[in-house]
Formats: structure tokens, C-alpha cells, sequence
């Protein structure tokens, strides 16, 4: 994002440092918030809630490929990482909610290896599209990789019965 502000709107670096900040701290809170929803109100309902949520991010991040203006960008971005951190939490408690306790370690290590490397890989590959195609190819990878959450989020058990030790 800071790339695409400094080259595509034209902001200072100081000004990027501004503007990026803003979606981070608001998806602090929808963070907390969103763990307190899946537990009082989602927890036999995670699929749905994890969906939902993907679903709506995938509108508000092509709302915000097609932002007329940097105000209207950002406040697109913002909406995007909050509604997004409402699913953090999800995606973290699910595996500890389902799996067998003989496997919630590994459930867990996988989880945050899976973030890490999307974590990794996702700044790379949306630089190389931005570099050899153009910034709404790399947003456009944010919307696919969106998307497939909602589909894993389907794909995925959902409960412990469904899952069996093998060996």
C-alpha cells in the first residue's frame, strides 16, 4: 500500500506513514471485538461467520481498486482491515475449538505458520504483480486470496468429530 500511495496518489512518505497506520489501529479493536462475536454468538457457526466477513472484505477492497480519491481509498482500507479483523480470531480459536486436544499444538503451529508465510509471501507477490502488470493486478490477488478464504472457510471441518487421528 505505501508504494501504490506514493506512486499512484502522489502523497509524501510522511503522509503514507499516516494513512497506513489508520487500518492497523482500527483492526485492533475489530480484533477484540471479533473474538467477543465468535464466542458469544458464532461458536457453532464459524463457517458462516468467517464467510461473511471474507465476502464483505472482497467488496470493500474492490471498493477500494476503484477509489476516486486518496480520502475515499483509505477509508475503503480502513473498513477492509476492520471487518477483516473481526475474522482474526476465528481463524486462530477454530482449530483450538475442534481439533483433539492430542492435536491443538499442531493445529495452533500450523495456523501460525500458514500466517507467517502468507505473511511473507503475499508483500512479494503483490510487488511483482504491481512491477510487471500494475497496482490492480496486485489488489486484484487481494481480492482472489479473499475470496478463497471464504471457500477454505467452507472446506474446513467444523467440528471435532470430523476430524480423526491417523495411525
Amino acid at each position: 500500500m505505501p508504494s501504490y500511495l506514493v506512486e499512484a496518489r502522489h502523497l509524501s512518505l510522511t503522509q503514507t506513514g499516516v494513512l497506513a497506520a489508520i487500518p492497523m489501529l482500527v483492526s485492533i479493536g475489530t480484533t477484540i471485538l471479533g473474538g467477543w462475536l465468535f464466542d458469544r454468538f458464532f461458536h457453532d457457526k464459524a463457517r458462516w461467520f468467517l464467510s461473511a466477513i471474507a465476502l464483505v472484505t472482497v467488496v470493500l477492497l474492490l471498493l477500494m481498486l476503484s477509489a476516486g480519491s486518496t480520502t475515499a481509498f483509505t477509508v475503503y482500507e480502513t473498513l477492509a482491515a476492520g471487518v477483516f479483523g473481526l475474522a482474526t480470531m476465528g481463524v486462530f480459536g477454530l482449530p483450538l475449538r475442534v481439533l483433539p486436544p492430542a492435536l491443538t499444538g499442531v493445529g495452533a503451529g500450523i495456523m501460525n505458520f500458514g500466517g507467517q508465510v502468507a505473511g511473507a509471501v503475499a508483500p512479494v507477490a503483490m510487488g511483482w504483480l504491481a512491477e510487471h502488470f500494475s497496482y490492480s493486478a496486485a489488489f486484484g490477488f487481494l481480492v482472489v486470496t479473499t475470496l478463497l478464504t471464504a471457500v477454505i472457510a467452507f472446506w474446513v471441518p467444523q467440528r471435532a468429530e470430523d476430524f480423526s487421528l491417523a495411525g
